[in-house]
């Protein structure tokens, strides 16, 4: 066993504090509540994009938009009322 001069002795138990600070700060930081619910946010979002593609194709995949007349949103909610004897009665299948 060597013999340690006390001035080493400290230095080394201040380089253990200051190793050990920086882990629990890196900890602290990893487990914060705000880091915990932006990596989850990140995830569904990441999740969503990646379904999103399936379900829609991907933007390189997609035809180009042509130029052409646009519908305003909302155009059919102001045409004016269709009479009723325009609609067929719904008949029930026959069991």
């Amino acid at each position: 066993m060597t013999t340690q001069d006390p001035d080493q002795i400290r230095d080394g138990i201040e380089q253990t504090q200051r190793e050990l600070s920086a882990n629990v700060d890196a900890l602290t930081t990893k487990i914060s509540p705000q880091r915990v619910v932006h990596d989850k946010v990140q995830r569904a979002r990441t999740a969503m994009g990646s379904m999103k593609e399936r379900v829609t194709g991907s933007t390189a995949q997609k035809a180009p938009r042509t130029a052409g007349p646009r519908r305003r949103p909302g155009r059919l909610a102001r045409l004016p009322p269709r009479p009723a004897a325009a609609f067929r009665p719904i008949r029930s299948p026959r069991c």
